[in-house]
Protein backbone atom coordinates (compact mmCIF):
# COMPACT_ATOMS: atom_id res chain seq x y z
CA UNK A 1 0.00 0.00 0.00
CA UNK A 2 1.61 3.39 -0.82
CA UNK A 3 1.73 6.40 0.97
CA UNK A 4 -1.48 7.74 -0.88
CA UNK A 5 -4.05 5.09 -0.26
CA UNK A 6 -2.62 4.77 3.32
CA UNK A 7 -3.42 8.48 4.10
CA UNK A 8 -7.02 8.11 2.32
CA UNK A 9 -7.48 5.45 4.28
CA UNK A 10 -6.79 7.03 7.39
CA UNK A 11 -8.58 10.38 6.51
CA UNK A 12 -11.79 8.50 5.71
CA UNK A 13 -11.67 6.60 8.94
CA UNK A 14 -10.86 10.15 10.82
CA UNK A 15 -13.70 11.67 8.87
CA UNK A 16 -15.58 8.59 9.53
CA UNK A 17 -15.44 8.69 13.57
CA UNK A 18 -16.27 12.00 13.63
CA UNK A 19 -19.37 11.92 11.51
CA UNK A 20 -20.29 9.62 13.95
CA UNK A 21 -19.24 11.72 17.53
CA UNK A 22 -20.77 14.55 15.93
CA UNK A 23 -24.32 12.64 15.73
CA UNK A 24 -25.96 12.84 19.22
CA UNK A 25 -26.79 9.60 20.34
CA UNK A 26 -29.97 9.06 22.92
CA UNK A 27 -30.86 6.84 25.82
CA UNK A 28 -33.20 4.29 24.64
CA UNK A 29 -36.99 4.32 25.15
CA UNK A 30 -36.89 1.24 25.75
CA UNK A 31 -34.95 -2.60 25.46
CA UNK A 32 -31.88 -1.57 27.51
CA UNK A 33 -30.35 -2.99 30.87
CA UNK A 34 -27.36 -1.79 32.63
CA UNK A 35 -25.45 -4.06 35.00
CA UNK A 36 -24.09 -2.49 38.12
CA UNK A 37 -21.86 -3.41 41.08
CA UNK A 38 -20.97 -1.29 44.00
CA UNK A 39 -18.34 -1.63 46.41
CA UNK A 40 -15.07 -0.04 47.88
CA UNK A 41 -13.03 0.12 50.83
CA UNK A 42 -14.47 1.32 54.65
CA UNK A 43 -15.71 4.66 53.20
CA UNK A 44 -18.22 2.51 51.66
CA UNK A 45 -21.76 2.37 53.65
CA UNK A 46 -22.64 -0.48 51.66
CA UNK A 47 -22.29 -3.08 48.74
CA UNK A 48 -24.92 -4.40 46.24
CA UNK A 49 -25.03 -5.82 42.74
CA UNK A 50 -27.91 -4.60 40.63
CA UNK A 51 -30.02 -4.69 37.42
CA UNK A 52 -31.61 -1.86 35.91
CA UNK A 53 -34.03 -2.08 33.17
CA UNK A 54 -36.71 0.34 31.29
CA UNK A 55 -40.06 -0.67 32.34
CA UNK A 56 -42.62 1.16 30.41
CA UNK A 57 -43.47 5.04 30.38
CA UNK A 58 -45.21 7.41 32.84
CA UNK A 59 -46.32 10.61 32.82
CA UNK A 60 -44.75 13.11 35.84
CA UNK A 61 -45.80 16.90 36.00
CA UNK A 62 -47.15 16.52 32.17
CA UNK A 63 -44.19 15.31 30.87
CA UNK A 64 -43.14 11.98 29.47
CA UNK A 65 -40.50 9.43 31.45
CA UNK A 66 -39.20 5.95 31.07
CA UNK A 67 -39.62 4.10 34.43
CA UNK A 68 -36.64 2.70 35.63
CA UNK A 69 -37.20 -0.95 37.66
CA UNK A 70 -34.32 -2.91 38.86
CA UNK A 71 -33.49 -6.08 40.56
CA UNK A 72 -30.09 -6.56 43.72
CA UNK A 73 -28.66 -8.27 46.03
CA UNK A 74 -27.62 -6.10 49.08
CA UNK A 75 -24.12 -7.12 50.53
CA UNK A 76 -21.94 -6.62 53.80
CA UNK A 77 -18.48 -5.08 53.21
CA UNK A 78 -16.40 -7.51 54.77
CA UNK A 79 -12.38 -7.32 54.85
CA UNK A 80 -10.22 -7.37 52.50
CA UNK A 81 -12.24 -4.54 51.56
CA UNK A 82 -13.38 -4.49 48.10
CA UNK A 83 -14.66 -7.76 49.04
CA UNK A 84 -18.68 -8.09 49.74
CA UNK A 85 -20.39 -11.14 50.75
CA UNK A 86 -24.01 -11.66 49.54
CA UNK A 87 -26.23 -13.99 51.54
CA UNK A 88 -28.78 -15.03 49.06
CA UNK A 89 -28.88 -14.25 45.35
CA UNK A 90 -30.36 -11.11 43.21
CA UNK A 91 -34.22 -10.67 43.42
CA UNK A 92 -37.27 -8.26 43.31
CA UNK A 93 -38.42 -5.93 40.67
CA UNK A 94 -37.79 -2.45 42.51
CA UNK A 95 -39.60 0.76 40.71
CA UNK A 96 -36.04 3.17 41.25
CA UNK A 97 -37.48 6.75 39.34
CA UNK A 98 -38.01 7.51 36.35
CA UNK A 99 -35.74 9.16 33.62
CA UNK A 100 -36.27 11.77 30.62
CA UNK A 101 -33.96 13.46 27.87
CA UNK A 102 -34.00 16.69 26.40
CA UNK A 103 -32.06 15.51 23.11
CA UNK A 104 -31.99 19.16 22.08
CA UNK A 105 -30.29 20.23 25.12
CA UNK A 106 -28.40 16.98 25.70
CA UNK A 107 -29.57 16.51 29.05
CA UNK A 108 -30.80 13.80 30.77
CA UNK A 109 -33.68 14.10 33.95
CA UNK A 110 -34.11 11.32 36.89
CA UNK A 111 -37.41 11.85 39.12
CA UNK A 112 -36.17 9.44 42.22
CA UNK A 113 -38.37 7.05 43.45
CA UNK A 114 -40.56 8.83 46.09
CA UNK A 115 -40.04 12.62 44.39
CA UNK A 116 -42.73 14.63 42.37
CA UNK A 117 -39.91 16.85 40.98
CA UNK A 118 -36.74 15.49 38.53
CA UNK A 119 -33.21 17.07 39.05
CA UNK A 120 -30.33 16.94 36.11
CA UNK A 121 -28.67 14.00 35.61
CA UNK A 122 -26.34 13.90 32.89
CA UNK A 123 -25.44 17.40 30.78
CA UNK A 124 -23.83 16.08 27.32
CA UNK A 125 -23.90 19.28 25.86
CA UNK A 126 -20.81 20.08 28.77
CA UNK A 127 -17.39 21.24 27.39
CA UNK A 128 -13.96 20.76 28.75
CA UNK A 129 -13.27 22.24 32.17
CA UNK A 130 -17.17 22.26 32.67
CA UNK A 131 -18.08 21.02 36.23
CA UNK A 132 -20.52 18.17 36.92
CA UNK A 133 -23.61 19.36 38.14
CA UNK A 134 -25.65 18.84 40.73
CA UNK A 135 -22.81 16.27 41.81
CA UNK A 136 -22.47 15.79 45.59
CA UNK A 137 -20.47 13.27 47.53
CA UNK A 138 -19.24 11.97 50.78
CA UNK A 139 -15.64 13.50 50.32
CA UNK A 140 -16.47 16.82 48.82
CA UNK A 141 -14.97 16.81 45.53
CA UNK A 142 -15.68 18.37 42.83
CA UNK A 143 -15.62 16.71 39.25
CA UNK A 144 -15.08 18.80 36.37
CA UNK A 145 -14.58 17.16 32.43
CA UNK A 146 -10.75 17.17 31.91
CA UNK A 147 -11.26 16.01 28.07
CA UNK A 148 -13.66 14.76 25.60
CA UNK A 149 -12.74 12.12 23.41
CA UNK A 150 -14.66 9.11 20.92
CA UNK A 151 -15.40 5.33 21.93
CA UNK A 152 -16.71 2.30 20.27
CA UNK A 153 -20.23 1.17 21.76
CA UNK A 154 -21.47 -1.23 19.56
CA UNK A 155 -20.54 -0.79 15.24
CA UNK A 156 -21.04 3.53 16.48
CA UNK A 157 -18.43 5.83 18.23
CA UNK A 158 -20.15 7.85 20.54
CA UNK A 159 -18.27 10.82 22.34
CA UNK A 160 -16.36 9.89 26.06
CA UNK A 161 -16.53 13.04 28.52
CA UNK A 162 -13.25 11.86 31.10
CA UNK A 163 -13.68 13.46 34.40
CA UNK A 164 -10.66 14.63 36.34
CA UNK A 165 -10.07 13.14 39.46
CA UNK A 166 -11.87 10.08 38.74
CA UNK A 167 -11.67 7.07 36.69
CA UNK A 168 -15.37 6.92 35.23
CA UNK A 169 -16.29 8.09 32.10
CA UNK A 170 -19.70 9.67 31.19
CA UNK A 171 -20.87 7.90 27.42
CA UNK A 172 -23.35 9.14 25.20
CA UNK A 173 -27.13 7.43 25.43
CA UNK A 174 -25.52 4.78 28.98
CA UNK A 175 -24.40 7.03 31.60
CA UNK A 176 -21.96 6.51 33.36
CA UNK A 177 -19.44 3.53 33.56
CA UNK A 178 -19.48 4.04 38.15
CA UNK A 179 -23.52 2.98 37.31
CA UNK A 180 -26.62 4.52 36.07
CA UNK A 181 -27.87 6.33 38.92
CA UNK A 182 -24.99 5.59 41.09
CA UNK A 183 -22.47 7.86 42.46
CA UNK A 184 -19.62 8.73 40.23
CA UNK A 185 -16.69 6.67 41.59
CA UNK A 186 -13.96 8.82 43.70
CA UNK A 187 -11.47 7.93 45.99
CA UNK A 188 -12.18 4.39 47.67
CA UNK A 189 -15.70 4.02 46.93
CA UNK A 190 -18.51 3.88 44.23
CA UNK A 191 -20.05 1.79 41.80
CA UNK A 192 -18.87 -0.01 38.36
CA UNK A 193 -21.01 -1.01 35.00
CA UNK A 194 -20.16 -3.79 34.33
CA UNK A 195 -22.03 -4.41 31.18
CA UNK A 196 -24.58 -2.41 29.10
CA UNK A 197 -27.45 -3.67 26.22
CA UNK A 198 -29.58 -3.07 24.19
CA UNK A 199 -32.66 -5.28 22.70
CA UNK A 200 -30.27 -8.43 24.18
CA UNK A 201 -26.91 -6.90 22.31
CA UNK A 202 -23.78 -5.93 24.67
CA UNK A 203 -22.79 -2.68 23.73
CA UNK A 204 -20.38 -2.18 26.60
CA UNK A 205 -17.85 -3.35 27.54
CA UNK A 206 -17.55 -4.68 24.00
CA UNK A 207 -20.29 -7.02 21.55
CA UNK A 208 -18.78 -10.20 22.89
CA UNK A 209 -19.68 -10.38 26.58
CA UNK A 210 -23.28 -11.42 27.48
CA UNK A 211 -25.35 -8.92 29.74
CA UNK A 212 -27.91 -10.53 31.11
CA UNK A 213 -30.16 -9.77 33.80
CA UNK A 214 -27.99 -11.23 37.42
CA UNK A 215 -29.60 -13.64 38.70
CA UNK A 216 -27.13 -15.23 41.03
CA UNK A 217 -24.79 -14.11 44.11
CA UNK A 218 -21.04 -13.68 43.10
CA UNK A 219 -18.74 -16.67 44.58
CA UNK A 220 -15.16 -16.60 45.87
CA UNK A 221 -12.73 -16.34 42.95
CA UNK A 222 -11.72 -19.60 41.94
CA UNK A 223 -8.34 -18.78 42.90
CA UNK A 224 -9.17 -18.91 46.57
CA UNK A 225 -9.55 -22.00 48.83
CA UNK A 226 -12.58 -22.93 49.97
CA UNK A 227 -12.27 -23.09 53.97
CA UNK A 228 -15.56 -24.21 55.79
CA UNK A 229 -15.92 -23.62 59.56
CA UNK A 230 -18.03 -26.50 61.21
CA UNK A 231 -20.10 -26.74 63.00
CA UNK A 232 -21.87 -23.23 61.96
CA UNK A 233 -23.34 -21.86 64.00
CA UNK A 234 -21.05 -22.59 66.92
CA UNK A 235 -21.54 -22.15 70.57
CA UNK A 236 -18.05 -22.88 72.19
CA UNK A 237 -15.51 -24.23 69.73
CA UNK A 238 -15.83 -24.94 65.87
CA UNK A 239 -13.03 -26.07 63.39
CA UNK A 240 -11.63 -24.87 60.05
CA UNK A 241 -11.77 -27.60 57.62
CA UNK A 242 -10.54 -27.60 53.92
CA UNK A 243 -13.07 -28.22 50.98
CA UNK A 244 -12.55 -30.97 49.05
CA UNK A 245 -12.88 -28.54 45.93
CA UNK A 246 -10.47 -26.91 44.79
CA UNK A 247 -7.00 -27.36 45.10
CA UNK A 248 -5.38 -23.84 44.68
CA UNK A 249 -2.84 -23.96 47.56
CA UNK A 250 -1.01 -26.83 49.10
CA UNK A 251 -1.28 -27.77 52.83
CA UNK A 252 2.23 -26.33 53.50
CA UNK A 253 1.01 -23.07 52.71
CA UNK A 254 -1.77 -23.21 54.97
CA UNK A 255 0.69 -23.54 57.74
CA UNK A 256 1.33 -20.36 59.70
CA UNK A 257 -1.19 -18.67 57.69
CA UNK A 258 -2.90 -16.18 59.88
CA UNK A 259 -7.20 -15.61 60.21
CA UNK A 260 -8.55 -12.42 61.17
CA UNK A 261 -12.11 -12.02 62.68
CA UNK A 262 -14.29 -8.91 62.02
CA UNK A 263 -17.44 -7.72 63.48
CA UNK A 264 -20.56 -6.98 60.93
CA UNK A 265 -19.18 -3.37 61.60
CA UNK A 266 -15.79 -4.27 60.07
CA UNK A 267 -13.92 -3.49 63.63
CA UNK A 268 -10.72 -5.98 63.65
CA UNK A 269 -12.18 -8.77 66.85
CA UNK A 270 -9.05 -10.70 66.97
CA UNK A 271 -6.00 -12.45 65.38
CA UNK A 272 -5.16 -16.35 65.05
CA UNK A 273 -2.21 -17.56 63.79
CA UNK A 274 -2.90 -21.26 62.63
CA UNK A 275 0.51 -23.44 62.81
CA UNK A 276 -1.70 -26.31 61.01
CA UNK A 277 -4.90 -26.40 59.78
CA UNK A 278 -5.26 -29.77 60.61
CA UNK A 279 -5.27 -29.13 64.25
CA UNK A 280 -7.26 -25.65 64.48
CA UNK A 281 -9.85 -25.17 66.67
CA UNK A 282 -11.53 -21.99 66.64
CA UNK A 283 -12.80 -21.21 69.76
CA UNK A 284 -15.20 -18.21 71.07
CA UNK A 285 -13.43 -17.10 73.69
CA UNK A 286 -15.40 -13.98 74.68
CA UNK A 287 -17.00 -13.45 71.21
CA UNK A 288 -20.66 -12.03 71.75
CA UNK A 289 -23.72 -14.00 69.54
CA UNK A 290 -23.82 -12.43 66.21
CA UNK A 291 -22.42 -12.84 62.79
CA UNK A 292 -18.51 -12.34 62.00
CA UNK A 293 -16.40 -12.43 58.73
CA UNK A 294 -13.14 -13.67 58.47
CA UNK A 295 -10.24 -13.17 55.89
CA UNK A 296 -7.40 -15.81 55.96
CA UNK A 297 -3.89 -15.02 54.41
CA UNK A 298 -0.73 -16.75 53.99
CA UNK A 299 2.77 -15.46 55.68
CA UNK A 300 3.06 -13.20 52.66
CA UNK A 301 -0.02 -11.73 52.57
CA UNK A 302 -1.67 -13.45 50.25
CA UNK A 303 -5.32 -13.47 50.34
CA UNK A 304 -6.42 -17.55 50.59
CA UNK A 305 -10.09 -17.38 51.83
CA UNK A 306 -13.00 -14.93 53.08
CA UNK A 307 -16.07 -16.06 54.78
CA UNK A 308 -18.27 -15.89 57.68
CA UNK A 309 -19.68 -17.59 60.80
CA UNK A 310 -21.86 -17.37 63.55
CA UNK A 311 -21.55 -17.63 67.04
CA UNK A 312 -25.12 -18.41 69.57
Amino acid sequence: MNRLVLFCCVFFSLQNTFSQTNIYHPFPHSGALWNVRISGSNQCHTCYIRSYWISGDTSINGSTYHKINYSQAVGIMIPPWWSCFYSSSPSGNYYAGALREDTIQRQVYFVPNGNSSDTLLYDFSLGVGDTIPNYDNYFGSVLTIASIDSVLIGYNYRKRFNLDNSLAVLIEGIGSTSGLIEDIWVFECGGYLECYSENNQTLYPDTSSQCEIISSKPELKSNQCKIIITPNPFHTTARLERSPVNYQYEMSELRNSQMRIYSTLGVLVREEKILNLNSFFLHRNGMNDGMYFYELRTTDSELINTGKFIVE
